[in-house]
């Protein structure tokens, strides 16, 4: 585990990835300083390096959540929250507030997360995670709140890919959490899970998008939101996706991705007690060689923390910022 961990950091000091969260420095800057934190503390210069670039290049970045704003917001009220830099993050992304409500007025209703509404929701609710703001009630989360309220009014019932039932999956809980625009957000939570089942079962019997749909990445997600707003419903429906769907579907767990079917496989086996998962996220993790740790900078982030969690450094929190796709 720490040499394949110690080859992805390598790989992230020679990087030249852009600034944002999903698939840059900032991203980077995460990994490396939890890295630091509870493997080798040489490396927290290299994400001090990343947020001094960051700062540079500031002034020319765009909103999205995947490389602008958005996602540099999430990115320092997590290094804050962690304790990791200091700052009155209140201060610090008060530029920020005001060009994400403009973008949020006039964003279109895409629901993307790297380039859409839910993207901006995951700054509000890392917003509202402030210890200045959390439990509390000011001007900040007054607005803060407001937002989250007018993007789940964005939300439709016209998505139809896996990928934004995903997102809303992953984004919602934490919205029923704070008791924000709670009716609509149960009433569509509950709507994407039945729309998710059919279109699996269409996909199954009738082949429109075979293969698409992965059973392991649905169920991690139900668990987490089941756990969140304490719900044993998306418990079960995370069993039933599992028993359904994951046999058949591991012919399409491509080997080049062996680090993320070692965690999701670690994830179940932790969510259900299960040994058959246990057991699959072993045989995944060393399936794992040094010619396959090549990525682009996004799965490099990803695949780093997924590493870190089944070392045990650090927990799932980071589920929260990163789609799970």
């Amino acid at each position: 585990m720490e040499q394949r961990l110690r080859l992805i950091v390598e790989k992230m000091k020679t990087s030249h990835a852009d600034l944002g969260l999903l698939q840059g420095k900032m991203g980077h800057a995460l990994f490396l300083y939890q890295y630091a934190r509870h493997v080798d503390y040489r490396y927290e210069k290299y994400a001090e390096k990343c947020i001094d670039e960051i700062v540079e290049g500031i002034q020319k970045m765009n909103g999205s959540y995947a490389d602008g704003l958005a996602g540099i917001g999430v990115g320092i009220e997590y290094l804050v929250q962690e304790g990791f830099v200091e700052g009155d993050t209140n201060e610090i992304l008060s530029d920020f507030d005001e060009v994400i409500c403009h973008i949020v007025s006039f964003a279109p209703n895409l629901i993307d997360i790297r380039i859409g509404i839910i993207g901006y929701g995951k700054y509000y609710l890392s917003r509202l995670n402030n210890p200045n703001n959390k439990n509390k009630e000011n001007s900040n989360t007054k607005h803060i709140k407001e937002q989250l309220h007018k993007i789940v009014d964005l939300l439709s019932d016209n998505y139809m890919t896996y990928e934004d039932l995903y997102f809303v999956i992953n984004f919602l809980p934490d919205i029923i959490n704070q008791d924000i625009n709670k009716g609509k957000a149960l009433v569509f939570l509950n709507y994407t899970v039945d729309l998710l089942e059919t279109m699996v079962y269409e996909d199954t019997f009738f082949g429109k998008q075979l293969g698409a749909f992965n059973p392991l990445t649905v169920s991690v997600l139900l668990f987490n939101s089941s756990k969140k707003i304490n719900n044993r419903d998306l418990a079960d429906r995370a069993l039933f996706f599992l028993e359904k769907y994951e046999p058949e579907y591991r012919i399409y767990l491509a080997k080049e991705y062996a680090i993320k079917w070692a965690f999701l496989y670690y994830t179940l086996w932790k969510a259900c007690d299960c040994d058959i998962y246990k057991e699959s996220s072993v045989q995944w993790l060393d399936k794992v060689t040094d010619n396959e740790l090549n990525f682009e900078n996004g799965d490099l982030i990803i695949s780093g923390l997924m590493l870190l969690s089944m070392n045990e450094s650090i927990n799932n929190d980071w589920l929260d910022w990163f789609p799970l796709i």
